[in-house]
């Protein structure tokens, strides 16, 4: 969506992350969000200081739908295990998933960010590794 704005002429920026590299655009890398797996503070897994994805496999999973980037980046990192995550929900935006592992109804794999600007506070983000993965939020015109 913003890649086509940017291409009408509707914007000459955008900030944002994206798949890949598009020929007729100049990207330019600000920063590196890591991925974590957000849970409540009372969670068994909370007082982990990192963990692999596979520890998440027997976890009731709470991941974006299917399509969205997010969703592709956490599938892509599991398919790199030679495993494929079973979602306990799917949800449309991150501020459902946050509250779904508030209420302690599994554990969500988001970007670190959504901490930051959270209104949970009882949400924690265990560090992830074996893969550590990372999105990476650009400039873009």
């Amino acid at each position: 969506m913003l890649l086509a704005a940017l291409r009408r002429g509707d914007l000459e920026l955008a900030l944002s992350t994206f798949e890949h590299n598009e020929v007729d655009m100049q990207a330019t890398a600000l920063l590196s969000d890591p991925m974590v797996a957000v849970c409540p503070r009372g969670h068994p897994l909370a007082g982990a200081v990192a963990l692999t994805w596979r520890e998440l496999l027997d976890q009731p999973l709470l991941l974006l739908r299917e399509g969205s980037g997010l969703r592709a980046l956490v599938d892509r990192c599991f398919e790199s295990l030679g495993v494929q995550p079973r979602p306990a929900q799917q949800v449309t935006h991150v501020a459902t998933a946050m509250a779904m592992a508030a209420s302690g109804m599994g554990v969500a794999i988001l970007p670190a960010y959504a901490l930051r600007v959270s209104n949970f506070g009882n949400l924690v983000g265990v560090a992830l590794t074996e893969p550590a993965l990372s999105r990476e939020i650009s400039l873009v015109h």
